[in-house]
C-alpha cells in the first residue's frame, strides 16, 4: 500500500487531472457505475465531528473511504482544524492500494469542484451567446479570464485561487480575510506563482466589479453581506451544517432559486439555504443540472458546495492513476 503524505498527495492531484476525474465520476454516477451513501457525522465534542464518507466505482474497481475530523476550536489550540486520511482499496479484492492525506484531498477536491462548476456555468453562458449570435444578436464574446474576490484566505482560499487560476489563466484576484496578514500572505504566494492578486481590506469595495466571488471561511459568521453585480458566480463552500452560514439573507433573496448545488446532499446541510427557507428538492446539482437547468444562467448564480464522498473518490481515482 502506498502511503502519501501531504506533499505527495498534492503532487498526485494536478488540477486538470482532478477536474477531469470529477466529471468522469459524475458521468459514472449517472450511469449507475459509482455511488456513495449519505455522509455519517459522529459528534466528538462541542466543537468537533468525525466524518466518515465511503464511495465506490464499479468501472474503476476502486472504493475509498474518508475518515476525517473537524475540530473548529483547534485554531486557538495551535492544531490543524481538519485531520484524517482517505483509504483506497481494490473493490473486487479488498487489497489496500493507498492512504492519502485527508486534509490535502479535501482542500484540492473542494476547489476543483468549484472550478468545475464555474467552468460549466460559463460554458452554458457561452452556448447561450452562440445561440443569440445565430439569431443575429450582437456578439458579446467570452473572456478567457475573470476577476475573482476570495473571502477567507486560509487553506481553501489558497486552493481556490490555484484552481480558478488553472481553468481561467490570466485572471485577477482580490483577497479578503478577517486577518489582514492572511490576505497578504496569500497575495505573496500568488505573486510567486505568477498570479495577479491584491489584498483588500473591505471586500465591499470590489464586490460590484468582480465576475466570481468565493466564500471560503470557517462560517462562524456571515462574510458576504450584499449581492455582487448581476451575472456574477458565487461559490460558497465554508458552511456544511444547518447552523452555519456565510451569506446574509438578502444575498439569498437577490439570487432567488438561481442556485446550483454540488450534490443533493447539500439540500439538508447548506445553512444559508435552510435558514432562508429555500426548498432545495427541485434545485439542480452537478449530477442533474443537464436535465434540470438553472432558471437563468445569465443572472447571478450561487454554487453551494457542502462536499460529497464521490469527490473524494474522484481524488482517489486521479491519485492512483498517477501511480
Amino acid at each position: 500500500m502506498k502511503i502519501l503524505d501531504e506533499h505527495a498527495t498534492a503532487a498526485a492531484l494536478p488540477w486538470p487531472a482532478l477536474i477531469s476525474a470529477l466529471q468522469a465520476t459524475i458521468d459514472d454516477s449517472n450511469a449507475g457505475m459509482a455511488g456513495s451513501p449519505p455522509r455519517m457525522s459522529v459528534p466528538l465534542a462541542d466543537d468537533a465531528v468525525w466524518l466518515l464518507m465511503p464511495a465506490w466505482s464499479r468501472r474503476a474497481d476502486i472504493a475509498a473511504c474518508k475518515l476525517i475530523t473537524v475540530h473548529a476550536g483547534n485554531r486557538q489550540r495551535g492544531l490543524p482544524t481538519i485531520q484524517g486520511d482517505i483509504l483506497v482499496i481494490r473493490a473486487s479484492t479488498g487489497e489496500r492500494l493507498a492512504l492519502l492525506d485527508g486534509p490535502t484531498v479535501t482542500a484540492r477536491r473542494t476547489a476543483a469542484v468549484s472550478a468545475l462548476a464555474i467552468r460549466l456555468i460559463r460554458a452554458a453562458r457561452a452556448a447561450g451567446r452562440e445561440e443569440a449570435r445565430s439569431a443575429h444578436a450582437a456578439p458579446t464574446g467570452d473572456a478567457a479570464h475573470a476577476s475573482c474576490l476570495i473571502i477567507g484566505c486560509g487553506v481553501q482560499g489558497l486552493s481556490h485561487l490555484e484552481a480558478i487560476a488553472a481553468i481561467l489563466p490570466g485572471s485577477r484576484f482580490f483577497l479578503s480575510s478577517r486577518s489582514p496578514a492572511s490576505a497578504h500572505r496569500l497575495a505573496a504566494h500568488a505573486a510567486a506563482c505568477g498570479i495577479a492578486a491584491t489584498a483588500v481590506g473591505d471586500p465591499q469595495a470590489v464586490l460590484g466589479s468582480v465576475d466570481i466571488v468565493v466564500t471560503s471561511t470557517d462560517a462562524t459568521e456571515v462574510c458576504l453581506h450584499a449581492p455582487p453585480a448581476d451575472g456574477a458566480i458565487i461559490a460558497a463552500i465554508g458552511s456544511f451544517r444547518p447552523d452555519m452560514s456565510e451569506l446574509a439573507p438578502q444575498v439569498i433573496q437577490a439570487i432567488g432559486r438561481n442556485i446550483l448545488l454540488d450534490s443533493a446532499d447539500a439540500g439538508h446541510e447548506a445553512g444559508e439555504l435552510i435558514q432562508a427557507g429555500i426548498d432545495t428538492r427541485d434545485l439542480p446539482d452537478l449530477f442533474t443540472w443537464r436535465s434540470r437547468p438553472l432558471p437563468d444562467v445569465r443572472r447571478t448564480v450561487l454554487f453551494k458546495s457542502c462536499g460529497n464522498a464521490l469527490w473524494d473518490l474522484s481524488a482517489a481515482l486521479a491519485a492512483t492513476a498517477a501511480g
